[in-house]
């Protein structure tokens, strides 16, 4: 027997704590980035960067986080790591923590917001223009991180930079 009902969930969009950090490994599907969480944390709490966590029942079902530091010879915030639980992506949390980590950096002083988004990620590109994002260049970033297990993993991403000028209001 099928049963369809609709849920109503409210969600609120708040900076990170630390018992965040252990929930945001989503069951297992960001448990190898778990040394890049903590580190992200402890740099939030440093004040160098800006860490958001979408709620909703209790449950950290969305993150970003922008990098105040960078980049700051340039008045650019670096944002990184936009992550939308699967079940609740599509449903405007990801444009919502966006919107959050944008005010978060132009409170700071920072008056361009840039990011990075994988060539092959033409979801995120399509949010990011949506948003008022444009491309203003390219490139291979290689990155690695060290699994719970120990075991040191390397990526080499091909990514499109995108910018887009914060002002009063806008963002």
């Amino acid at each position: 027997m099928l049963q369809e009902f609709t849920l109503t969930i409210p969600v609120t969009i708040r900076p990170a704590q630390a018992d965040d950090i252990p929930k945001l490994e989503w069951f297992g599907m960001i448990t190898p980035f778990r040394k890049i969480l903590e580190k992200d944390f402890a740099a939030a709490q440093a004040g160098k960067l800006v860490y958001l966590v979408a709620e909703a029942n209790h449950f950290p079902v969305g993150q970003v986080e922008a990098d105040l530091v960078r980049f700051q010879d340039t008045s650019v915030g670096y944002i990184m790591a936009l992550r939308v639980l699967p079940p609740f992506q599509n449903l405007g949390i990801g444009a919502r923590l966006m919107t959050a980590v944008e005010q978060a950096i132009f409170h700071q002083g920072i008056l361009t917001a840039q990011l990075n988004v994988e060539k092959s990620n033409h979801l995120a590109q399509q949010l990011y223009e949506k948003l008022g994002y444009q491309m203003i260049g390219e490139e291979t970033t290689p990155w690695s991180y060290t699994t719970p297990e120990g075991e040191v993993k390397t990526v080499n991403e091909s990514e499109w930079i995108m910018q887009k000028s914060l002002k009063k209001g806008g963002a």
